[in-house]
């Protein structure tokens, strides 16, 4: 998760449901694209299931940067990658 705390905020539940942790990276920090596309190549690479959050200033500059197209990015959504594809899902209302 980035640092922030609305993302931390975001994830902790998905990782006490899944028996995880949440490990907090500053690349996902707002601002951080270019190293937020790094860590994001790297875990997709291992081909590793993990759950990011991050900000909106970041997520299109790591979409692009993979070679997808963010036609959409509204606060809240999600995005899954295989490495392969991008799958964008709205927010929950």
């Amino acid at each position: 998760s980035s640092p922030a705390v609305r993302c931390v905020d975001t994830v902790v539940p998905l990782a006490i449901a899944r028996g995880g942790t949440v490990a907090i990276d500053e690349r996902l920090g707002e601002g951080n694209g270019r190293l937020a596309t790094e860590l994001v190549r790297d875990l997709l690479a291992t081909g590793a299931d993990v759950a990011l959050c991050s900000h909106g200033d970041v997520i299109p500059e790591v979409l692009e940067a993979l070679g997808f197209a963010p036609h959409r990015c509204a606060k809240g959504s999600t995005w899954i990658l295989d490495g392969t594809a991008a799958t964008y899902l709205p927010p929950l209302a």
